[in-house]
């Protein structure tokens, strides 16, 4: 009796032995994950950022090419449009027709 009392214990033992390291295990994969989404959220966030300023960039471009292509001479000396006129006037160099491809194919051409 003694005998098969000790094999249960060791059994029991095991099996506890074996809970404690899975729960472990698991303790362990969801700090990962945790680290994970922390990491993605804060790549969403970076990207929201570039987004909203691809936005504002590919609207002064809009704008700033409307007003080169009309002749209104009256542009504000914002670096942003003063950037943009910049690149458009090197573009128009190249040719009309391709600088219009080249803006309508771009969206990051200040780069």
């Amino acid at each position: 009796m003694s005998c098969q009392k000790a094999k249960l214990e060791a059994q029991y033992q095991a099996k506890q032995q074996a809970q404690v390291s899975e729960v472990l295990d698991l303790k362990q994969q969801l700090e990962l994950k945790g680290t994970e989404i922390r990491s993605l959220n804060s790549t969403i966030e970076n990207l929201k950022g570039v987004n909203e300023e691809l936005k504002v960039e590919s609207i002064v471009t809009s704008w700033v090419w409307v007003n080169l292509s009309e002749g209104s001479g009256h542009l504000p000396s914002h670096p942003l449009v003063l950037r943009v006129v910049r690149t458009l006037r090197r573009v128009q160099r190249i040719s009309s027709e391709r600088a219009r491809r080249l803006l309508s194919n771009s969206p990051n051409l200040m780069a």
